[in-house]
């Protein structure tokens, strides 16, 4: 089980996670927020956003909303499929839209997930 280890705002929705297994992606919470469900509506409010915590390897929130480090892990690994950042953006638009930001940024040099390019 991945868990995340440290959790970081960019901007806004945007977060940089860091993961038990090293590796490091930026995910945007943008569209579950949007969502506007019992859950996801606090999280509208930035400074709410602002209070999220790790629970367990889990980005969670004081309304008992949460996110499996986990799951995230997979997702990125699915939207990105490598370490590489060249791999990681083969495919920016169905990133984009299931939320994930690609790193594609000379000025940032992270690591997406470890995995070598096909």
């Amino acid at each position: 089980m991945t868990k995340i280890t440290h959790v970081t705002q960019v901007e806004s929705f945007l977060v940089e996670l860091r993961f038990s297994d090293g590796s490091v992606g930026e995910y945007n919470l943008g569209p579950i927020v949007q969502r506007d469900t019992v859950l996801t509506r606090p999280l509208a409010d930035i400074t709410f956003f602002r209070s999220f915590f790790l629970e367990l390897g889990a980005l969670a929130w004081t309304n008992r909303f949460e996110l499996s480090g986990d799951a995230l892990h997979k997702e990125l690994e699915e939207q990105g499929g490598s370490s590489e950042l060249d791999c990681y953006n083969s495919s920016p638009m169905r990133a984009a839209s299931m939320g994930v930001r690609p790193i594609a940024t000379e000025t940032r040099s992270i690591s997406t997930l470890p995995r070598a390019c096909s």
